[in-house]
């Protein structure tokens, strides 16, 4: 059977699925984790029981594909009366279920074929990713991390133009009324007057002029891409993501370059990522900026605009290896 670690109303798991079942391969579909009743580890093999009744066979598994989603604590951490020994058992519980979970991924990784795992995919370091890029021949925009305005100061001095974004991931908070996500923006003169003396680390980064945005889809040494035309609208100049939904970025298919195609395969490679959506800017100096990776990132987005039906690549992948 094909395995797939997914959350909960990801349409892109749905449409994978929908092609599996075409091809009347056998899967099971897990959404984030479930309760594990009991798990063991015997024989070189890993089988797992959940509150839900279903069971795990790793033998039965023969390709994996984790798209989002992550493992939750192995076990319940039980509570005394004494709050410190609470606090130290639940630091060293947590130390165990770590251990044991990568333990688990580890197995899965180095015995199944998989696109993806839950433990490079969601530990991703965009700095140590973009530093890894620049060592594979990739162009990347020059920025500092710092906690001194003095610092931004000279950095804006030297680029002109500025941005800052996080150093991990966005901040998105909201509720059914409200939604406040945190984008990439600029830093000016303006805003550097208001900024205290010292802050918590931030990153500022040289701001790029751009002719065009670049969205990639990384499959397996396979690369569909599509250019985003954001820069002919203000609203979408410094991030496109903070869409125009009255007049939406114009977007087309697009082909990179062989040897950027080269450099990222590299970088693919380097990471451990077999799938991914990268994001490039083509500058106005006509040079490929690599910005990040993403190795659960929407490619819907790239799909359909561009008819590359990635849905359906995906599952011949997984079928390719569900058969061999």
């Amino acid at each position: 059977m094909v395995l797939i670690n997914s959350i909960d109303r990801d349409v892109s798991t749905d449409h994978v699925i929908k092609w599996l079942l075409k091809y009347n391969v056998k899967f099971k579909r897990f959404n984030n984790i479930i309760e594990i009743k009991k798990i063991e580890y015997v024989d070189n093999t890993f089988i797992v029981e959940f509150g839900d009744g279903r069971k795990l066979d790793f033998n039965e598994i023969k390709a994996y594909w984790y798209r989002r989603g992550n493992y939750s604590d192995i076990w319940e951490v039980p509570k005394s009366e004494n709050s410190e020994f609470n606090k130290t058992y639940l630091a060293y519980a947590q130390g165990e279920n770590k251990s044991f979970g990568d333990f688990f991924i580890h197995h899965l990784k180095e015995n199944i074929p998989c696109i993806g795992d839950s433990s490079s995919c969601t530990n991703v370091n965009k700095n140590i990713v973009l530093l890894t890029a620049g060592k594979c021949g990739l162009n990347i925009p020059e920025f500092i991390i710092t906690t001194q305005s003095d610092t931004v100061k000279i950095f804006l001095q030297k680029h002109k133009k500025v941005i800052t974004k996080p150093i991990h991931s966005s901040f998105i908070f909201g509720s059914d009324d409200y939604w406040l996500p945190t984008y990439t923006e600029e830093v000016n003169e303006n805003i550097l007057k208001n900024m205290p003396q010292s802050f918590k680390p931030t990153l500022f980064q040289s701001y790029i002029e751009k002719k065009i945005e670049i969205r990639t889809f990384y499959l397996e040494g396979s690369f569909y891409s599509m250019a985003i035309f954001s820069q002919n609208d203000s609203q979408t100049q410094t991030d496109f993501r903070v869409y125009n939904d009255d007049k939406p970025n114009r977007t087309v298919p697009f082909k990179l370059p062989e040897q950027i195609e080269i450099n990222l395969h590299k970088l693919m490679k380097e990471l451990r990522f077999e799938s991914g959506s990268i994001d490039l800017i083509y500058s106005t100096d006509n040079k490929f900026y690599f910005l990040e990776v993403n190795p659960i990132g929407q490619f819907g987005m790239v799909s359909y605009p561009c008819n590359y039906n990635l849905e359906e690549k995906i599952a011949a992948s997984l079928v390719k290896k569900y058969n061999a």
